[in-house]
């Protein structure tokens, strides 16, 4: 989580997935854990027919959550944004 006050729930949407295989099926939960790495969901935009990821690098998602984004996702195009405000 990007925002510091909410980066306890990490650990209770996991358990809540968990629970629930016919919400996640297929996919595959991973856990940020680069070192000061943030994303903040707000801050990302996935595009399925393009597969292209725009991130908004702002006061709570960084380099670091952008590049591990890349890592995760390889046969996406993840695209930084500047967010000035």
């Amino acid at each position: 989580m990007g925002a510091i006050s909410r980066r306890g729930e990490t650990e209770e949407f996991k358990k809540y997935f968990e629970t629930k295989p016919s919400i996640i099926s297929s996919k595959k939960i991973v856990i940020m854990t680069e070192n000061d790495g943030t994303i903040d969901g707000g801050d990302v935009l996935y595009v399925p027919d393009s597969k292209d990821i725009f991130v908004g690098l702002s006061k709570r998602t960084n380099e670091k959550g952008i590049e591990f984004l890349k890592k995760t996702f390889p046969n996406c195009n993840v695209i930084p944004i500047q967010v000035k405000k």
